[in-house]
C-alpha cells in the first residue's frame, strides 16, 4: 500500500509508458481534461501541490471504489497539512533570508522584485513562444520588453525558472522543482511590498468591484496577541494558496495581507 500519492502516480506513469510506446503525459493530461501536461509533471516531481479539482479527476480516472478514493484523498490531505508553498524565512540583522545557505539575490531581481515574480508566473503560464514582448502585454503595468527579457535571464540564472528552446527557437519556461536558496535582503522585500501597494492602488481605480476586493477593519486587540494574529493570517494565506492555486489557472492575482498597529498604545 502506498503512503505517498506522488509515488503511486509516478509508478503509474512508468507502467503506462512501458505498456505502450504511444503513451505520454500529454495523452494522460487530455484524458484528465487538463490544458497542459506540465501540471501532472510538476505534481509528480513535487514542485506543485495536487489541487482538489485534479484530485477528484484522478479518483474518477482510476475508478477508485469508495474506500480507495477515501484513502487517496487522505494521502493528499496529509501532505497539504505538512507542506506549504510559503517558504520559511528568518529575520536577522543582515535582513530577510532563506534558512538554507545560498547566494545573494541577483541585483536585477532585488531592484524589481514585484515585477520579477509576476514575470515568473506569467512566463510559466504560457504554453508556447513565451517571448518578452508577449509576457509584457499580459502584465497590467505594461513593462518594457527589454526589462522583462533581463528579468527572465536573471530568473533562469538564479534558478527560479527553467528555460526550454525548441527546434524553432521558441522559448518556454517552467518553475524550478525547488525554490533556490537565495538571500533576499530587507531593502528588496520592502521595495517589493511598496511596488505591490502602488499597483494595488492603480488596479483599484481600474477594476470593477466584481474583479477585486478591498477590505479594511480596525479592531482593538491586546498587544500580546499580535503574534497570535500573525499566525492566524499566515494559516489563512496557506489555506488560500492550497485551495485556489492551480497550474492551469488563467489569471494571476495579487493577495495582500497587512496587520499593524495604528496607535502608540492605549491607556487603560
Amino acid at each position: 500500500m502506498y503512503s505517498d500519492y506522488r509515488s503511486f502516480l509516478a509508478d503509474f506513469e512508468k507502467h503506462s509508458r512501458a505498456q505502450s510506446p504511444h503513451w505520454s503525459y500529454g495523452t494522460w493530461a487530455q484524458k484528465l481534461g487538463l490544458k497542459s501536461k506540465s501540471q501532472l509533471i510538476m505534481t509528480i516531481q513535487g514542485s506543485r501541490k495536487l489541487s482538489p479539482r485534479l484530485s477528484e479527476r484522478l479518483v474518477q480516472y482510476f475508478k477508485f471504489n469508495p474506500d480507495e478514493a477515501s484513502y487517496f484523498k487522505r494521502l493528499v490531505s496529509i501532505e497539504a497539512k505538512e507542506k506549504t508553498t510559503i517558504h520559511q524565512v528568518q529575520v536577522t540583522k543582515e535582513g530577510l533570508k532563506h534558512k538554507e545557505l545560498g547566494t545573494e539575490v541577483d541585483a536585477e531581481l532585488a531592484q524589481n522584485a514585484w515585477l520579477a515574480f509576476v514575470v515568473k508566473e506569467t512566463a510559466a503560464s504560457m504554453e508556447i513562444d513565451a517571448t518578452a514582448e508577449k509576457i509584457s502585454e499580459k502584465i497590467c503595468t505594461k513593462p518594457e520588453a527589454k526589462q522583462v527579457e533581463i528579468l527572465l535571464h536573471s530568473l533562469v540564472k538564479s534558478g527560479y525558472l527553467q528555460e526550454t528552446i525548441d527546434a524553432n527557437k521558441n522559448k518556454t519556461y517552467t518553475p524550478a522543482a525547488q525554490t533556490p536558496p537565495v538571500h533576499w535582503n530587507i531593502e528588496s522585500m520592502q521595495k517589493l511590498h511598496a511596488d505591490g501597494l502602488r499597483v494595488c492602488e492603480e488596479q483599484g481605480k481600474k477594476l470593477s468591484s466584481e474583479e477585486r476586493i478591498f477590505q479594511t477593519s480596525f479592531i482593538r486587540i491586546r498587544k500580546e496577541r499580535l503574534a497570535e494574529a500573525r499566525i492566524l493570517l499566515r494559516a489563512f494565506q496557506k489555506e488560500f494558496l492550497r485551495d485556489l492555486e492551480e497550474e492551469d489557472g488563467n489569471e494571476i492575482v495579487q493577495l495582500n495581507l497587512h496587520l499593524f498597529p495604528v496607535t502608540n498604545g492605549l491607556k487603560s
